[in-house]
């Protein structure tokens, strides 16, 4: 679990390998589902190592009553991308984990997730509120960094970045 303080520079190295993982993840034509720090392990050599595939396989059916009430169809609260509360928003598919790269990119820089509350309602509420959030410009973040969480946390799969490896375009290359 990624739960220490950490320098730019690891975030930068460890948000890559993330990303490298999760497009393998895609090209087996699989879609994680609950990419969260918690499913995101570090060992001694500094590799990251995905794991928690509970969600990747799930089928998602759409009713009345899930269209009626927000609830949770996978994914952890904070994190989940609005299609996983809401079937209004979209299909979950790749661009979910997309969100959640986002969410991972959040947590590493913030240390809390682009939707936290006080209560499971709260986050929930600003997972699907109808706006997307600003992320301004910071002496704590890059440009390409902003950028990215900019591209990824959109609240319409639409509107986000089309694949991992244009986050990994973003982020420039590795040195």
């Amino acid at each position: 679990m990624i739960d220490t303080d950490v320098t730019p520079k690891q975030i930068i190295h460890w948000f890559r390998q993330i990303c490298d993982a999760v497009q393998a993840v895609h090209r087996a034509g699989l879609v994680h589902g609950d990419l969260t720090p918690g499913n995101v392990l570090v060992d001694a050599d500094n590799r990251i190592t995905i794991t928690d595939f509970g969600f990747s396989q799930a089928t998602i059916e759409t009713t009345a009553s899930a269209i009626d009430k927000p609830r949770l169809l996978g994914g952890t609260p904070g994190f989940a991308a609005p299609e996983q509360i809401d079937p209004a928003f979209g299909s979950i598919g790749p661009k979910t984990d997309i969100y959640a790269i986002g969410g991972l990119l959040h947590w590493l820089i913030f240390r809390r997730p682009p939707n936290h509350g006080t209560s499971l309602e709260e986050s929930l509420a600003s997972t699907l509120s109808s706006y997307d959030s600003e992320v301004l410009p910071s002496e704590a973040i890059s440009d390409a960094l902003r950028n990215i969480l900019a591209a990824t946390l959109r609240k319409s799969p639409a509107d986000r970045t089309a694949t991992v490896a244009d986050i990994l375009t973003m982020l420039g290359p590795s040195r």
